[in-house]
């Protein structure tokens, strides 16, 4: 940031240039409290300085508060340099005040996000009617508790009679510290838009809400219409974008289609119905937004009397009352690319790191686990593993007792996206032999160790599968039988391993077994609810039997 010169007091370029640097320095906080953690030092730095150039400036702001007291306004600069304030002097301090504030800020946001995790709850009204005022505004008065207005830049900018206007806008922002966000520029329908539609509705609003001052990246959508055109181009002009989705927010955020609930609407109006989020949101450490429209008629005087009981109930109860700005500091995703909303459909790309430190990815997936020794024992749950993946636990000599030969060895756990798929093998440290049990659903817990595996000869085979259609929620059996596989000998209940030489598509888990002579039957699982193609491809089998 380049600090502008003062040279001469009453010259006009210069006055300005004293008002934009104080400007320039709060920008300069806010951008690095925005922005990271990893930025705090470099906003601490700019405090500082913030610091150093008020002390340099105390005798001009000194003669700028006699000038505009003698002059009664008649001296215009000084007038716009000290905007709505009695004196220039109020104003910096104003200013300087916020710069604290938006430290300490800063400073508390990262700590929450890398250590703290607490229920939250934010109140969202949308197109800011007239009605605010009768609706709003005494429990503000009361309750004083934190709210979101989602504006529609072009009725304000029109000053039309149903909707507030700049004016009150900035009373309830300075008075109330009400946050107002953008929902669009005309409030149309995004399904019904082309991707040129849908960009000038986000650019138009974002740049009257920038030129007002007001918080300009947060997006609610109206009518919730939440297209793959929105959450793309929202990217452009947001850090999030806010639909309605009846559910409480978790982690993963769903940073682009995130979720609100109804508020004092047709079907969602009663106690009961609001203390049942808030319960899960204390339960889940879940963020709670509603949605309301404050000019709806079931937005009445119960409804009034409603929302001061769920803020005394979230208070009590330890729910944080957090507009926009803050929730996505405490809340949002540390890294957020692609689409994960869209994440279930093919050909969809996303990279998400949650702000647990946790990974989702559609590339990028882990399906293998090292386990500590002995942080898995004989009765750990095939719950305890993670879903479709293989894990390996060294176990050593005072945990072995309840293990096959009672000696140290090598515990494999294979979890399926299916629990009934799921097994484990036993390797003892002290020979060549291997155990197996598998997860009983029915009865929850493992079987018995049997020993599969004496004097054995391993093969390794390669063999061909056609390409196929699952069934939602259904298994299809492919059974492998040629000359290749007679000439091996291998029996029903042999150990075999397999897998295929492509990705299988997301949603899609495959199990290889003998169940017959000779035959390797392939057990492919479709988990969704919808029909999936599976491509052909090669399987490579390693099939170890007994001599």
């Amino acid at each position: 940031m380049g600090r502008r010169v003062i040279k001469s007091l009453w010259n006009r370029d210069n006055l300005l240039d004293l008002n934009e640097n104080f400007v320039e320095l709060y920008k300069d906080i806010r951008n690095s409290y925005s922005i990271s953690a990893g930025f705090l030092s470099e906003a601490q730095n700019v405090l500082e300085n913030a610091k150093k150039y008020n002390l340099e400036n105390q005798d001009v702001k000194r003669q700028l508060d006699n000038i505009v007291l003698e002059s009664g306004d008649s001296n215009v600069e000084v007038a716009q340099a000290r905007s709505t304030f009695p004196t220039l002097n109020a104003r910096l301090d104003n200013e300087f005040q916020r710069l604290m504030d938006n430290e300490a800020n800063a400073n508390r946001a990262v700590i929450a996000t890398s250590k703290r995790k607490f229920p939250m709850l934010t109140f969202i009204d949308d197109d800011g009617r007239t009605e605010l005022k009768q609706k709003w505004e005494p429990i503000l008065k009361e309750k004083k508790n934190k709210l979101t207005v989602a504006l529609v830049t072009s009725w304000v900018d029109r000053e039309a009679p149903t909707v507030i206007h700049w004016d009150e806008i900035h009373r309830w922002k300075e008075e109330y510290g009400v946050e107002f966000v953008s929902h669009t520029h005309t409030h149309q329908r995004a399904n019904s838009l082309t991707p040129i539609q849908v960009e000038d509705e986000l650019s138009q609003a974002k740049a009257i809400l920038k030129r007002e001052g007001l918080t300009h990246d947060i997006i609610v959508q109206p009518f919730g219409e939440n297209t793959e055109d929105v959450r793309r181009i929202s990217r452009d002009y947001a850090k999030a974008n806010f639909g309605i989705k009846e559910f409480v927010n978790q982690t993963p955020f769903d940073t682009f289609n995130a979720k609100r609930i109804s508020l004092a609407d047709s079907f969602n109006n009663t106690w009961e119905d609001y203390k049942k989020v808030l319960d899960e949101a204390i339960a889940t450490n879940g963020w709670v937004v509603f949605k309301s429209h404050s000019q709806y008629t079931s937005f009445d005087s119960n409804q009034i009397e409603l929302i001061k009981k769920i803020i005394d109930y979230a208070r009590t109860n330890g729910i944080v009352n957090v507009d926009l700005e803050e929730g996505l500091q405490y809340f949002g995703n540390i890294i957020d690319l692609g689409d994960y909303t869209a994440r279930n459909q093919a050909g969809v790309h996303y990279y998400v790191l949650d702000r647990d430190g946790k990974v989702y990815s559609n590339t990028n997936s882990k399906d293998f686990w090292a386990y500590k020794y002995n942080s898995v024992d004989f009765n750990t749950p095939v719950t305890f593993f993670e879903p479709n993946t293989t894990s390996t636990t060294t176990i050593v000599s005072s945990a072995s007792s309840p293990f096959p030969t009672t000696k140290p060895g090598t515990l494999i756990t294979f979890r399926g996206d299916s629990i009934t798929l799921s097994y484990q093998l036993y390797i003892p440290s002290i020979n060549d032999q291997i155990y197996k049990r598998r997860w009983d659903d029915t009865a929850q817990g493992w079987t018995s160790f049997k020993k599969i595996v004496t004097d054995n000869v391993e093969y390794f085979t390669r063999h061909y599968t056609s390409a196929i259609k699952i069934n939602a929620n259904s298994t299809y059996d492919v059974d492998i039988s040629n000359a290749v596989l007679t000439s091996l000998g291998f029996k029903a209940g042999d150990l075999i391993y397999g897998s295929p030489e492509i990705k299988l598509p997301d949603g899609v888990v495959y199990n290889v077994m003998i169940v017959t002579d000779n035959t390797i039957t392939v057990r492919y699982a479709n988990t969704t609810s919808s029909p999936i193609n599976v491509n052909a491809t090669n399987f490579n089998f390693k099939i170890s039997r007994v001599k």
